[in-house]
């Protein structure tokens, strides 16, 4: 009987050979270079844990990705190169998106899970990319997402975790999984394929409140714990977890949740010590801050809008999303590695301080950690 190592390998053959065929074809067009995404070679034995999403999340050309060194480095294109993954695998990690799904699984007790690479895969339905999802191409996606069925039934794990309504609405009409059910609207579904329970959930690029974090966390404890034979039913009936379902309802349902305003004299009060402010005073509703000694990089606590966290230079005017200089990009991988910032055209990254939970008193001191994180991030870059 085959490995587990061997199967993988004679999949690669099969699977190398349909991609390089579809990238062949329109190698100089973006979204034309392929990758899985976690390293599939170092497999030995069968993982408790794959993290599905729909694609990778770049647009390079095939023609590109062929000729750069970085790739060339773990012999790409070749099938022991493709089955290395992704040369910034480690750097995916760092992410925000990332971040919040090692929050979810912190939430539940099991991040320990994510925390070697031998015992989880991340890999997508189709391994061309585009940036947004609806920009997919569906002949791609038919004449490729049989193949990461495929590896699914050899890596047969407990639980596939999909990122995404479509990854999951995907991943289960191709596969024809059966007992298909939302067990909290569009926060949590679960179907079977195989042997293995699929779950759907909301995709953590987007934003998640504390509550919502910890509910998602709460149900997959639970579905790892009875992962054979759990049903919805089971699931809801948690009184751990119908307590988190309380909460992300009350949460949901606060006058508070678009417009999460909290004491800004606080938060300006305690930054006051260890950071220079150059602009808001201690009650107004926008202060700004300095980062580091030289000044250029700083950073805003405001209760305008939805209250939120920024950083970006003093001054700056016109989009980020116009192109970046080689310190904006390093600080921009920095922030959004942290948990809960986005990137934006007028800011390297912001978080909202929803991101923080509820609790304004909370909520609070989470903003002031934050902001001596960051500065500290930016002092010693």
């Amino acid at each position: 009987m085959p490995t587990i190592k061997e199967e993988i390998s004679a999949w690669g053959e099969r699977a190398f050979k349909c991609y390089v065929g579809i990238a062949d074809e329109n190698k100089n067009e973006n979204g034309s270079a392929f990758y899985t995404q976690s390293p599939l070679d170092i497999m030995e034995e069968n993982p408790y844990l794959v993290v599905m999403g729909i694609n990778p999340g770049s647009t390079g050309p095939f023609a590109e990705q062929i000729v750069n060194q970085n790739w060339k480095r773990i012999g790409f294109p070749s099938v022991e190169g493709f089955l290395k993954g992704n040369i910034f695998w480690e750097d995916t990690k760092k992410m925000s998106y990332w971040q919040r799904i090692r929050t979810i699984f912190e939430k539940g007790g099991m991040v320990h899970l994510l925390n070697d690479d031998k015992k989880f895969v991340c890999t997508n339905i189709t391994p061309f990319g585009t940036r947004k999802e609806k920009d997919l191409n569906r002949e791609v996606v038919e004449n490729t997402a049989h193949l990461s069925v495929e590896l699914l039934d050899i890596l047969k794990p407990k639980v596939v975790v999909c990122l995404g309504v479509m990854t999951f609405g995907e991943l289960c009409r191709i596969s024809g999984a059966t007992d298909r059910v939302s067990v909290f609207g569009s926060v949590l579904s679960i179907a079977r394929h195989n042997g293995m329970v699929v779950v759907g959930i909301h995709h953590p690029s987007a934003a998640y409140s504390n509550e919502q974090m910890c509910l998602v966390g709460q149900c997959l404890r639970l579905i790892f714990d009875r992962h054979e034979t759990i049903t919805a039913e089971q699931i809801s009936e948690d009184a751990v977890i119908a307590e988190a379902y309380k909460n992300y309802l009350l949460r949901k349902q606060s006058p508070t949740n678009s417009k999460l305003w909290i004491d800004m004299e606080k938060v300006a009060e305690q930054l006051e010590t260890g950071f220079t402010r150059y602009e808001g005073g201690v009650k107004d509703k926008t202060c700004r801050f300095w980062l580091c000694e030289e000044k250029g990089f700083a950073l805003t606590v405001t209760n305008t809008q939805h209250g939120y966290i920024g950083v970006r230079h003093e001054g700056h005017k016109g989009s980020y999303l116009e192109g970046l200089d080689e310190e904006e990009r390093r600080v921009k991988r920095l922030l959004l590695a942290l948990n809960g910032y986005k990137e934006g055209a007028v800011w390297l990254a912001t978080k909202a301080f929803s991101e923080f939970g509820a609790d304004k008193e909370g909520i609070v001191k989470a903003i002031v950690e934050d902001c001596k994180r960051i500065k500290k991030l930016i002092e010693e870059r």
